[in-house]
């Protein structure tokens, strides 16, 4: 009950973290859940708003670890090159 979208971008990132933490644990399964689509003209399709959004929720997830903060957010963006490149 206390687990809920914030009113930012990359809610659902913080939320998934949000259950994780909760949880302790969880478990992967290889079944589709969801179908993502892309849309030119969508909140996110602003890289450098995505890329400002995703930092935000590393500093709501690692509030007292700069390192931890930029450790992840390079990965983020190490991600989101090799995804472009694989388009």
């Amino acid at each position: 009950e206390h687990i809920r979208f914030i009113n930012r971008g990359h809610e659902d990132y913080y939320f998934i973290y949000q259950l994780m933490k909760y949880l302790g644990n969880i478990n992967i399964i290889e079944d589709p859940l969801v179908t993502y689509n892309v849309v030119s003209d969508s909140l996110s399709s602003d890289k450098r708003k995505a890329t400002r959004w995703h930092y935000n929720i590393l500093k709501l997830i690692f509030p007292n670890s700069l390192l931890k903060r930029f450790y992840y957010f390079f990965y983020y963006i190490i991600n989101a090159i090799l995804f472009r490149f694989k388009k």
